[in-house]
């Protein structure tokens, strides 16, 4: 960083000059520390030009290292992370651009600069089996510099007020990277009330899964020991000081856990549907548009399910592993045991030559749904008969 030619010392007035000049320039009102933007933002270097090639390659390798460490590990299945936790009010740290809560051009192009490295690292490792997320925090600070993140960060992380307002733009962002680079978007906050319905978590995953977000963190604060009342956002209590302790003092999990995963297993039906589904008119849109017509909010132009009651909630979740079991299903297979035989040959000569409506009808027989059992569907038995 202080390289003579490229880095900040290229003046040679060290690190303290540099400091003082932010330090000044973030309290611009205290009398005794005067601000002085203006001279800091002039002398300061583009983050492209302030660090040496040295510097650069060693992140790179740091990358690339991390990347074939973990495929000789045959860590293939998780996701890692590379993420800049630099807050504008760390002011401790010699830095000058804010790497997470971004606020201006400046800290999105620096922002933009470190993963254009570590995207170089990951390339040099060349292990694709490797997944690695290169994340954004913005939370709900949106001066979003799209040209300086663009096929450089591809997990993007904000606050439930970014995300209600800029939802529509997930599915426009995409069009503008490279088709390996997408991007996904993620929310975390804005959950129910301890005080709420329990279904509230369902609603609002519904309504951000529709939204076009990938995943969300609702709740992050734990481990609180207070029993006389629900903290706002606890999902995991502490064993300390509750009734009985001394016989068991681990940590317990709040019911919230269970509403929460009851949300999340809806969403991971919506997204096995997506997956099983051969026919190519099927896709998550059309998925989110079926479901937002029967338990949405009809008048709503954001897609809330705010209205979903716990009923609707079951029968949704009765809904989607039906269609799922249908998709499954192997052709032929009248009674859905996974098997075309015997059996279902005789079910279907039981609704021989009816018609939808009629008494001995069986809507499992009609495999090509033109409400009448014949010749058609003997074929798909036969064809599929001992499967």
């Amino acid at each position: 960083i202080l390289d003579p030619l490229y880095g900040f010392d290229a003046w040679g007035l060290g690190g303290d000059y540099w400091y003082d000049l932010k330090v000044r320039a973030i309290d611009p009102d205290n009398p005794n520390n005067p601000g002085d933007a203006n001279e800091m933002f002039a002398t300061l270097p583009d983050v492209y030009d302030a660090f040496p090639y040295d510097y650069e390659q060693g992140l790179r390798n740091v990358m690339a290292d991390w990347v074939e460490h973990a495929q000789a590990r045959g860590w293939t299945q998780t996701a890692f992370q590379t993420y800049h936790n630099h807050k504008w009010y760390y002011n401790g740290a010699r830095v000058f651009w804010s790497m997470e809560e971004n606020t201006s051009a400046d800290d999105f192009r620096a922002t933009g600069y470190y993963h254009q490295l570590w995207r170089d690292g990951y390339e040099i490792a060349d292990c694709p089996d490797v997944d690695w997320h290169f994340r954004i925090d913005i939370s709900d600070r949106w001066g979003f510099n799209y040209g300086q993140l663009d096929n450089r960060v591809n997990f993007v992380m904000m606050g439930s007020g970014a995300a209600n307002t800029y939802w529509p733009n997930i599915q426009y962002r995409n069009y503008f990277l490279d088709a390996d680079k997408p991007e996904e978007w993620n929310w975390y906050g804005g959950g129910p009330a301890v005080t709420d319905r329990g279904d509230g978590f369902s609603q609002l995953f519904l309504q951000r899964w529709s939204q076009g977000f990938t995943g969300g963190l609702p709740y992050w604060d734990n481990y609180k020991t207070n029993w006389n009342y629900a903290e706002t956002l606890s999902t995991v209590y502490s064993g300390y000081s509750i009734p009985g302790y001394g016989q068991y003092n681990g940590p317990i999990m709040s019911i919230r856990i269970k509403m929460m995963r009851q949300a999340q297993q809806v969403i991971e039906l919506l997204n096995l549907w997506d997956e099983v589904t051969d026919c190519s008119d099927i896709n998550r849109q059309r998925i989110r548009d079926a479901v937002f017509a029967r338990y949405g909010q009809t008048n709503s132009d954001d897609y809330s399910f705010s209205g979903l009651s716990e009923e609707q909630l079951y029968r949704l979740r009765a809904d989607l592993l039906a269609q799922i079991s249908s998709e499954l299903r192997v052709p032929g297979d009248v009674n859905g045991d996974g098997h075309v035989n015997a059996i279902d040959l005789l079910m279907l000569v039981r609704a021989w030559a009816t018609r939808a409506g009629e008494p001995a009808f069986n809507v499992e027989c009609d495999f090509n749904g033109d409400g009448v059992i014949n010749a058609v569907d003997l074929l798909v038995v036969a064809n599929n008969f001992g499967n």
